[in-house]
């Protein structure tokens, strides 16, 4: 009766020793899936800007304007700034329809990079006289020199002769219209 006493708690550390192996084995994949969901959750709240902020060379479908490749140089709050083969691009956040080659890394933006808005761009060029290429969605690109910028506006200097060619004409342009700016 011993020797079957000691067969009987052979097999019982058995199963009990397989009960523990399936437990460790839950509980991995509990930690496993408990990783997974929160990653998924942590990426939920990444947003594309700050992923852009990560990005070196990329493709940016654009509304208005299609695809533009470039070095990301800056990314603000509402802008992308996007050096090109043929020229600089300012582009409004909301008027990026699509990248190619965003990295899955981020990172937040900055105090700096808070500041960074398509009117504190926009605000530069126009202190340079630079002429640049606005696109709008929906209307013919415009041509000219930035001269001011309001809180919801760009005054564009057209830089075709206007009236016969006695005076330049200054459109006034809605930035919430404004998919992208190219200084060249």
């Amino acid at each position: 009766m011993l020797e079957d006493d000691r067969v009987s708690t052979d097999r019982f550390d058995a199963v009990l020793e397989g009960l523990a192996d399936q437990a460790r084995a839950g509980l991995a994949a509990e930690d496993a899936a408990s990783a997974a969901e929160r990653a998924l959750a942590e990426f939920a709240e990444v947003s594309l800007l700050a992923r852009l902020r990560c990005s070196g060379s990329i493709r940016l479908d654009i509304d208005g304007l299609g695809c533009a490749e470039g070095f990301v140089r800056a990314v603000g709050h509402d802008v992308v700034l996007l050096n090109c083969t043929d020229g600089e691009y300012a582009i409004a956040a909301r008027a990026i329809l699509g990248v190619a080659n965003l990295p899955v890394a981020s990172r937040a933006g900055s105090t700096i990079d808070d500041r960074l808005g398509l009117t504190a761009i926009l605000r530069g060029w126009a202190a340079d006289r630079c002429p640049v290429l606005v696109i709008r969605p929906g209307a013919p690109a415009s041509r000219g020199i930035p001269v001011r910028v309001g809180a919801d506006h760009l005054d564009l200097v057209d830089a075709s002769p206007g009236d016969g060619g006695l005076r330049p004409v200054t459109v006034s342009l809605p930035l919430r219209g404004i998919s992208a700016v190219i200084r060249r």
